[in-house]
């Protein structure tokens, strides 16, 4: 009878550790820390290696991809969920030390990895990955790097990027997340509504529309209506209901620098950015492809800002990388209109414009600067180093099929080169690994 009591303390006691192993098991987090360039990697290449002098001739056929429109999205972070089986993942990234722009994704899962784009590079971000059930399973740090902000919005849209990231001649960079560029959002480039919410939660609340009336109104229900459901139209927007401009086509060619009407419009547009700014809004602007009507645009307001020669003609041949057009002689003709104006530097040059051609104030025109202008953060060097047990070494074959690179993802075709690795432990975290190549 002593026995059979024992025997039943000890199942209990058995059944007791299980459980609570169980418990144990469930309320592990895992944490892991990623570093990830974001920039695509055509574009990167581009950025670093072409500088060009007035009057070269263009480098850009020489970065034409292979495979089309790929050359449009970021690099992606891929985030593995090893441990968890669930359906869907809620993910939260935000900026590790003002725990501002704040990224939420909510994404759906079979395979427990997880892409994610359109985070802001040269950041630190803190995220967290929660189940369905609102269960934190993962939580860590992520550092990004690069420095063209191209962003992937759900949908067939074209050539969307943050107009932040480049540096200007007296030290200084634009800020992210103020101003945003692209295609148009419907019709023949149409975003889904995840991809306006996307843009929204990036902090889109007022958007320039540049196409004419005929290329507006196609998928619309009237000229004039934003796709975000803005409110149409005023340069000066009241109190906090969202705004939309549409100028009815901004002139992209050369001649019209310096031409009445579409001097009008730019003057129409830049006032409209100044004042929604003033209130705290990113816009958003477009014409059809977000090329060359948006890419003029573009190109005043960056000159403003101070950014040299070299980088506005880049910036400028970005959006036409996939199809390899070759339109430097014409954004040429544009900046020799400007550089013939008055003042010593270039940027004094584009003021000048600025003032005595597009009727703008210095006032507006310094607010302006002041708000999209920030100091050049320190480079972040190894900021951290990803969660790592022991080392140990193990051949290239053995590691062929469980190796992540030290960013966290997973290495190409699963066959390593010789490095070292990480490879997951089966307890929650990862282990370094060097691998031999045989």
């Amino acid at each position: 009878m002593k026995n059979k009591c024992y025997l039943k303390q000890g199942l209990s006691l058995i059944v007791m550790l299980i459980m609570g192993s169980a418990v144990g098991r469930a309320q592990q987090v895992l944490e892991l820390n990623y570093k990830v360039n974001v920039e695509n990697e055509i574009v990167k290449r581009y950025m670093r290696e072409v500088s060009y002098m007035p009057g070269e001739p263009s480098r850009l056929a020489d970065y034409k991809p292979y495979g089309g429109l790929v050359v449009y999205y970021p690099n992606p972070l891929v985030i593995d969920v090893p441990y968890y089986r669930t359906d869907s993942l809620h993910i939260v990234c935000c900026d590790a030390t003002t725990h501002e722009d704040s990224i939420v994704y909510d994404v759906f899962t079979d395979d427990n990895k997880v892409t994610l784009y359109n985070l802001i590079p040269q950041r630190t971000y803190y995220y967290e990955v929660k189940d369905d059930a609102g269960q934190l399973l993962q939580k860590g740090q992520i550092a990004t790097s690069g420095q063209v902000r191209m962003l992937r919005i759900d949908g067939n849209v074209l050539n969307v990027r943050d107009l932040g990231g480049i540096e200007t001649t007296d030290g200084m960079r634009i800020r992210y997340g103020k101003l945003f560029r692209g295609s148009e959002l419907n019709w023949a480039y149409e975003a889904t509504p995840e991809g306006l919410a996307m843009l929204r939660q990036l902090g889109v609340d007022a958007e320039i529309d540049m196409r004419n009336y005929r290329e507006a109104i196609d998928n619309q229900a009237q000229s004039g209506v934003s796709v975000f459901g803005f409110h149409g139209s005023s340069s000066t927007p009241a109190g906090e209901v969202p705004t939309y401009l549409y100028t009815n086509d901004s002139g992209q060619i050369p001649s019209n620098i310096d031409t009445y009407l579409w001097k009008y419009k730019w003057r129409q547009e830049f006032e409209f950015i100044v004042n929604n700014l003033r209130v705290g809004r990113g816009i958003y602007y477009h014409c059809i492809y977000g090329r060359d009507r948006t890419g003029y645009l573009s190109f005043l307001l960056e000159g403003l800002l101070g950014v040299p020669y070299s980088e506005l003609i880049k910036d400028y041949e970005l959006s036409f990388m996939t199809t390899g057009l070759d339109k430097k002689e014409s954004i040429d003709e544009v900046f020799n209109f400007i550089d013939g104006m008055e003042g010593e530097t270039l940027r004094d040059r584009f003021n000048s414009y600025f003032r005595t051609k597009l009727g703008v104030s210095q006032e507006d025109i310094d607010f302006f600067c002041a708000e999209m202008l920030e100091e050049i953060p320190e480079e972040q060097e190894n900021p951290f180093t990803p969660t790592a047990i022991d080392e140990r070494p193990v051949s290239a074959a053995a590691g062929a099929a469980v190796c992540y690179d030290l960013s966290g993802r997973r290495v190409s075709g699963g066959q390593p080169r010789g490095g070292i690795y990480l490879q997951p432990d089966g307890q929650g975290g990862y282990r370094k690994v060097v691998s031999r190549q045989r």
